[in-house]
């Protein structure tokens, strides 16, 4: 491939990115609303924790877009660490050491982003059922395979930042034998 492919790939990943970045705030609100619509097209259950959302009180949407922006918040770490990468892919730097940064940061907003759901699903199914009756309040844990997969690739995610740091190493000190 090219070097004007990877920049024109790259500058329409970085695009991509940088769409998502924007609109990660957006889904996060649509995501609690009350349009069915969105409800339908997003795949979203519309009965989080046994809750209609649309019988949840305005306290509590709030609650849950607050809470459900921390988790956002490391995709979206994730994805401008991404958009910094991509851009260091369009100027033709492949394997510096700016790259071994970034992706290993990438790899920890992902990580970030698996606890911080794990740590917050119990807050968050809370605050959708607080104003159930009592008896019908849940406080929600679980951990299942879309969690242990995000670990397991946040894990190879930081791993291959960590051989291509090491690689760095070799090349440098390649250089520098005569």
């Amino acid at each position: 491939m090219n070097d004007s492919k990877i920049n024109i790939i790259s500058y329409r990943f970085r695009l991509l990115f940088q769409c998502l970045l924007f609109l990660a705030p957006l889904f996060v609100c649509l995501n609690w609303s009350n349009f069915d619509f969105w409800l339908q097209f997003a795949n979203v259950d519309p009965e989080p924790f046994g809750t209609p959302i649309h019988s949840l009180t305005l306290s509590s949407r709030l609650g849950a877009i607050l809470i459900s922006f921390i988790p956002a918040g490391m995709w979206m770490m994730g994805l401008y660490y991404l958009i910094k990468l991509f851009k260091l892919y369009e100027r033709n730097q492949i394997f510096t050491a700016n790259n071994v940064i970034f992706i290993k940061k990438i790899g920890c907003a992902l990580f970030a982003e698996v606890m911080a759901r794990f740590l917050l699903e119990p807050f968050l199914s809370l605050i959708v059922t607080m104003h159930n009756p009592p008896g019908h309040r849940m406080m929600v844990v679980s951990f299942g395979t879309p969690d242990f997969a995000g670990l397991m690739f946040s894990g190879i995610v930081i791993l291959v930042a960590w051989i291509m740091q090491e690689g760095q190493k070799l090349k440098e000190e390649s250089e520098f034998v005569v």
